[in-house]
């Protein structure tokens, strides 16, 4: 390839890639700024990741002094069992009341 061809390679490949590229990063950067205090952003965090915090961090230590058994098995391990089901529950929860349109907000 020629000196010619090198440039019009370039100009047509890396170029158009550069500019598109740049496109996307000026995009991707007025959704961050966008992103806020939006009701709709607090519920979805709420529901998604406040629920599935409360549910394991905040109450485990109370259960842990509980001495019930389900099945042979202590209530904390029930627990955390549980809460594997119930975070994916919280996220279907989100998805479905948030995210199924496929906008990003």
């Amino acid at each position: 390839m020629g000196m010619g061809g090198w440039r019009a390679y370039w100009q047509t490949t890396v170029c158009h890639d550069w500019k598109r590229n740049e496109i996307a990063r000026e995009d991707t950067t007025l959704k961050l700024r966008s992103i806020g205090g939006s009701m709709r952003d607090v519920w979805r965090v709420g529901v998604g990741v406040g629920v599935p915090f409360a549910g394991i961090v905040l109450l485990l230590p109370i259960l842990s002094s509980s001495r019930l058994l389900i099945f042979g098995v202590p209530l904390v391990v029930c627990w955390l069992f549980g809460w594997f089901v119930l975070t994916s529950l919280c996220m279907v929860v989100v998805w479905l009341a948030f995210d199924r349109g496929g906008d990003d907000g």
